[in-house]
């Protein structure tokens, strides 16, 4: 019996580009439109971001592989069509960010992303042309979800995402934080879904059976337990100051009390946040360990 044929193929970086600077890219118009880069020279030469790219598509290979290559600082590291090439392939290459596609054959981009996490391994962004697997993207803690066909603009966002976020990972494990503190949730929006770092989560309110995550850009709205989220967000300094409020301390710039104890805090946009008898002494502890 032949052996089974292994469709991952290594790509070569564009390593002497790469160690001589940084790259610079415009974009032209007419004829011979798209983007041209050249190597930008007497700049700080800075440590490629490693990524791996996985689809089902071959067309869909060639043009995120052709995206990345326009992007400063990216060296893709390798490529596969299905989720059992791809998986050995990430375990040999070791990149920051592997690019899988939803919709791979022999396990697919859901269920890959899945296993990398629970391995510590690269962020994962997802891509597809079915928007109905956004929902589930934030459970395996994707960066970001990209529809086909890509665009050079969402691909370059999300990279930038993955590359701070994995930044981020980095001094966590070096100063000890939680690496959950550096994470966040997929939440559906009217045009689709977006991701919100906890970090970034402001105050929460449950209203019924959802939650209101208040950020400085927006309002989200979710349908999750509160305590599932106090396991979240705690890490990332939210604490619990109702039994249906969260609050950032970070946030808070006066409190007020009653007779007894904390009534209210304000908030930095002047936001008033009820304080439940329950947990004013936990609130005043750590406002005091600031």
């Amino acid at each position: 019996m032949p052996a089974s044929q292994d469709n991952t193929r290594r790509v070569e970086p564009d390593s002497a580009l790469l160690l001589r600077g940084t790259r610079r890219c415009v974009s032209v118009r007419g004829r011979g439109r798209g983007r041209r880069c050249r190597a930008v020279r007497g700049e700080k030469a800075v440590k490629p971001f490693r990524v791996f790219i996985a689809d089902e598509e071959l067309g869909g290979l060639e043009r995120l592989h052709s995206i990345l290559r326009a992007i400063p600082g990216i060296e893709v590291v390798g490529e596969a069509r299905n989720g059992e090439d791809a998986e050995r392939a990430i375990v040999r290459s070791d990149p920051d960010l592997a690019v899988l596609g939803a919709r791979m054959p022999r396990k697919n981009g859901l269920q890959l992303a899945a296993s990398l996490r629970e391995e510590g391994g690269p962020e994962v962004v997802l891509i597809s042309a079915d928007e109905s697997f956004a929902v589930d993207a934030y459970a395996v803690e994707a960066v970001d979800y990209i529809l086909k066909p890509a665009q050079f603009s969402r691909v370059a966002m999300a990279v930038e995402r993955a590359r701070r976020l994995r930044r981020l990972r980095q001094l966590a494990q070096g100063s000890g934080a939680p690496a959950s503190a550096m994470r966040g949730m997929w939440v559906t929006t009217r045009s689709g879904s977006a991701f919100v770092a906890y970090d970034k989560v402001v105050w929460v309110e449950a209203q019924r059976e959802y939650v209101l995550l208040h950020t400085d850009e927006r309002d989200y709205i979710v349908r999750r337990a509160m305590k599932d989220l106090e396991d979240v967000l705690l890490p990332s300094g939210i604490a619990r100051v109702h039994r249906s409020r969260f609050v950032r301390l970070s946030k808070i710039v006066e409190i007020r009390r009653g007779r007894r104890a904390v009534q209210e805090v304000v908030l930095e946009d002047g936001t008033l946040i009820p304080v439940g008898a329950k947990y004013a002494a936990g609130l005043s502890r750590s406002l005091s360990a600031r």
